[in-house]
């Protein structure tokens, strides 16, 4: 199959976008259950406190391994077609 280097940087650039949306989503999210655990925290007593708070705690965790891990890479713009090929494909099975 043949590809060109110019199909290979519009395939990087729409899997960038599809994952910069996801991880949007995903920290909008976040930030809605953070929002509602800390808004309820005083009605909380007890095992409900301890509750609301190890799931805040665990959202945010959550939300810094995306930004670790989660991140897609962006293309190098002075990539020739074998390593855009290859940067593509690791960047896919990442």
């Amino acid at each position: 199959m043949t590809i060109t280097l110019e199909e290979i940087r519009l395939r990087a650039a729409r899997f960038e976008r599809r994952i910069w949306w996801r991880n949007f989503r995903e920290y909008a999210a976040g930030v809605l259950l953070i929002a509602w655990f800390l808004a309820t925290l005083h009605l909380s007593r007890g095992l409900d406190l301890l509750g609301s708070v190890l799931l805040t705690a665990g959202v945010v965790y959550i939300m810094i391994q995306l930004r670790w891990r989660g991140t897609a890479r962006s293309l190098p713009a002075d990539a020739d077609t074998r390593s855009s090929v290859e940067f593509h494909r690791l960047e896919l099975e990442r």
